[in-house]
């Protein structure tokens, strides 16, 4: 269902709103106030992963060398930091990292000797050169809710973040809420493409729907021998090549110390964007001119390929009655498309009024695909998708849907819609997922973002 955003000066009953206030995954960030109509229909673990699959079908690449791209320096880090380590420890003998077993025959067999691994490696590393506000959890008995509400996942290791860039959770809950997810993997007993693709991909797909602030997501799956990296991000994905851990210690090492740990990097590095960030129970957005507070997602992105566009209505930090829609949207060409519309359409209307359009920056980088992914292998082509904020001019006195009173004001959010669907036509460069439609005192509206 799409979001609509009514003003009532238009309502002949100008019923006296009922303000709800509701919390998803006992997150206590503004954002959880996100209505259902932005879930989708329930459906099984079986099912997603043939979806994902079939989604995610022409965006992925195999990239061999990723992991080492991605990490070259930490690996020589890691490298000096193991052979320290391990003289003092005797974490790797003969050829193989001591606590993990030969020829397992169940996957919790795996995931005990790494986390084994992982509680001996964390005291040993110095305190500046890893985030200790992250936790490294088992949680491969825990059913963690998928963000529509219709199936648990399990996932055998979930990193969990802390600080601003991620919601406070309920500390009464069982098991964490995706929206506080780092990273989550996977343990096998041997790797498969396709056991392993599949099911990591349903879990960057909830972190993807409950992290407005996710840029990528990085994580593996690992077997007795052998794991496999991999890159989620709005172009598909990239998944690097076997890596031996028992021949090259030193790269276990090194995703532990960067996957899970974050290493010498920080969350930026880890596919965050520091621009949307929580405090006190709220959530904000920092654009170049101002801060703003988000009173309520409209519509967000439910696939990882693609724009991943994602409508907030939100009110300026500084002056709480000055009412913004704001859009993030990962595209070709960046925010020059979004301005070119608004120079073909002028002032007609139907259209929202753009205040401002810009493409987003890490530090002094532009964060767009290119810049997130390695150098990739010859003859490899990937659309250069750019991470794009535009804000638009709101209105006072707007609600939104579920806070509808009649079937009157349904109707005229329908009728208003379907205007500003007609105004679509202004170029074929304007897609539906991509556009907020409104007319002055009447009714804002935000595409569904498929």
């Amino acid at each position: 269902m799409n979001s609509f955003v009514w003003n009532p000066q238009r309502s002949r009953q100008n019923a006296k709103e009922t303000p709800t206030k509701s919390t998803r995954d006992g997150l206590t960030s503004s954002y959880s106030d996100s209505s259902k109509s932005l879930h989708l229909e329930k459906t099984d673990c079986a099912e997603k992963r043939k979806q994902l699959l079939a989604s995610m079908k022409s965006g992925r690449i195999d990239h061999p060398s990723l992991f080492e791209q991605l990490f070259d320096e930490s690996l020589i880090l890691s490298k000096a930091a193991f052979d320290k380590i391990n003289e003092e420890s005797s974490l790797w003998s003969k050829g193989r990292w001591v606590d993990m077993p030969v020829n397992p025959k169940k996957e919790s067999e795996v995931q005990e000797g790494f986390l084994k691994i992982v509680k001996k490696i964390l005291p040993l590393i110095p305190a500046d050169c890893h985030d200790t506000a992250t936790r490294i959890l088992d949680t491969h008995a825990k059913r963690i809710q998928d963000d529509h509400g219709g199936s648990f996942l399990q996932p055998d290791i979930f990193a969990k973040g802390n600080g601003p860039l991620f919601p406070v959770a309920d500390p009464t809950l069982s098991a964490p809420p995706w929206a506080t997810c780092l990273n989550a993997s996977e343990m096998k007993v041997e790797i498969t493409t396709k056991n392993s693709y599949s099911q990591l991909g349903t879990y960057v797909e909830q972190i993807f729907a409950t992290q407005d602030n996710r840029r990528y997501v990085e994580c593996f799956c690992l077997d007795w021998q052998k794991f496999v990296f991999y890159v989620f991000d709005r172009a598909g994905s990239c998944s690097s090549a076997p890596v031996d851990y028992h021949r090259d210690p030193w790269k276990l090492m090194a995703l532990i110390r960067n996957i899970l740990m974050i290493g010498e990097r920080d969350e930026v590095d880890a596919g965050l964007d520091h621009s949307i960030f929580h405090e006190h129970g709220k959530t904000y957005i920092r654009t170049p001119t101002a801060k703003y507070v988000i009173s309520k997602t409209l519509s967000r992105s439910t696939d990882i390929r693609g724009p991943g566009t994602v409508f907030w209505l939100a009110n300026l930090h500084s002056d709480a009655t000055l009412a913004r829609l704001i859009k993030d949207s990962w595209v070709k060409k960046g925010c020059q498309r979004e301005k070119e519309i608004y120079r073909l359409a002028g002032e007609m209307p139907g259209i929202a009024k753009l205040s401002f359009s810009y493409n987003v920056m890490i530090g002094q980088t532009l964060d767009c695909i290119f810049e997130n992914r390695p150098e990739l292998p010859e003859g490899i082509v990937v659309d250069n998708l750019v991470h794009t904020r535009s804000v638009y001019y709101s209105y006072p006195g707007s609600k939104t849907s579920e806070r509808f009173t009649n079937e009157e004001e349904l109707l005229l959010a329908f009728y208003d819609a379907i205007k500003g669907i007609v105004i679509n036509c202004i170029s074929p460069n304007i897609p539906r997922a991509d556009c907020f439609f409104d007319r002055p005192s009447e009714t804002l509206w935000a595409g569904n973002p498929s």
